[in-house]
């Protein structure tokens, strides 16, 4: 070492010190990294089983797009498992929020597609239900933009974009993300307490 910089070669023993000693971590990591990305290609297979697959979805975000065939709604969609982008030319009400069950394709979905993000061509999109606690909230609170802040705030739902604009110009934004993490402590505090 000379002037307390390492060389090279030294540095390329100590890695090679800290692997030897270390394999059977590295081997054991690289079999669980192995499995689940063999249970996930299991689970891709199960998905592309059909052309044509019915999912239970929850909107994440929704955008209308100006196309050279005219305007169309984008909407980002998660299940349980997974995180997908459909389009649709109907004219979609503020779905953001929303559960909405819907018919995807998924020939054309490759699995590293499937592993990260991707798009899938949907249709025969509909609401599903309303929850009780959805539906009390929408009843104590006329205004769209009161629900969506509650919403946030009790259940950790999305804010849409207009209001999150609204809240970051504000500069209040960082009190409703705290503040839905402070409340659910507080309740579970009380609950347990009382």
């Amino acid at each position: 070492m000379e002037n307390g910089k390492l060389k090279l070669y030294e540095v390329y023993y100590r890695c090679k010190n800290c692997l030897a000693a270390n394999k059977f971590i590295i081997f054991i990591f690289l079999l669980l990294l192995l499995a689940r990305v063999q249970i996930s290609f299991f689970n891709y297979l199960d998905f592309r089983y059909d052309k044509f697959n019915t999912l239970n979805a929850k909107v994440v975000n929704q955008y209308i797009k100006h196309g050279k065939r005219g305007d169309y709604h984008v909407l980002k969609l998660k299940t349980k498992d997974l995180t997908f982008y459909t389009t649709s030319k109907e004219n979609l009400k503020f779905l953001l929020n929303e559960n909405i069950k819907l018919t995807v394709v998924t020939s054309k979905i490759a699995f590293l597609d499937y592993l990260f993000t991707f798009y899938a061509p949907g249709f025969n999109i509909r609401l599903v239900p309303v929850s009780k606690i959805d539906e009390y909230i929408e009843k104590q609170h006329a205004d769209k933009k009161m629900q969506n802040i509650f919403k946030a705030l009790f259940l950790g739902e999305s804010i849409d974009y207009n209001t999150r604009q609204q809240l970051s110009t504000l500069g209040v934004s960082h009190l409703i993300a705290l503040s839905g993490v402070y409340i659910w402590g507080l309740f579970l505090f009380f609950y347990i307490c009382f």
